[in-house]
């Protein structure tokens, strides 16, 4: 039956952009997470984020199959989502509708974890100053004889 796998395609995008949206809230959530310096909740949101991208790239998988068996039914080469629209009949304003929405999803998504990389970095340059002023801190201290010497830098053990 001509156009079953053009179907199957578009049933295949449709679940790729949900799981898509679904890292778009994952992401919010680990930007809130990063924003409060709630680590226990940003270490759950990171290891759904992980399950969900698999998923997504089990789905990838599955649609880059489908897209083998839609170029051999349409004796096409290679073809990209745009070609395939063309020749989708029925299902092309489906597939114009979810790749749109992909589309759309997907920079949303990668704004988001760009954001949520420079708050990570910010965090880590945060923490690089505060253990630089730790480690380079002196304290006056009386030895056993009595007398007063300074001691430096405590993560060395010399506190």
């Amino acid at each position: 039956m001509q156009g079953r796998n053009i179907a199957e395609l578009s049933r295949i995008l449709e679940k790729e952009l949900t799981a898509v949206k679904n890292l778009i809230s994952l992401s919010i959530r680990k930007k809130e997470c990063l924003l409060k310096s709630d680590h226990e909740n940003l270490a759950e949101t990171v290891t759904e984020f992980e399950k969900e991208l698999q998923k997504l790239l089990n789905m990838e998988e599955e649609r880059k199959k489908i897209t083998v068996k839609v170029a051999k039914e349409y004796k096409m080469e290679n073809p990209n989502l745009k070609e395939i629209i063309k020749i989708a009949g029925n299902e092309a304003e489906r597939l114009e509708k979810i790749r749109n929405e992909l589309n759309s999803s997907l920079k949303k998504l990668t704004k988001i974890n760009y954001d949520n990389a420079y708050l990570i970095s910010s965090h880590l340059s945060l923490l690089n100053e505060v253990i630089n002023v730790i480690a380079k801190r002196e304290e006056e201290v009386y030895s056993k004889s009595g007398k007063l010497k300074v001691e430096r830098n405590i993560l060395e053990g010399k506190a």
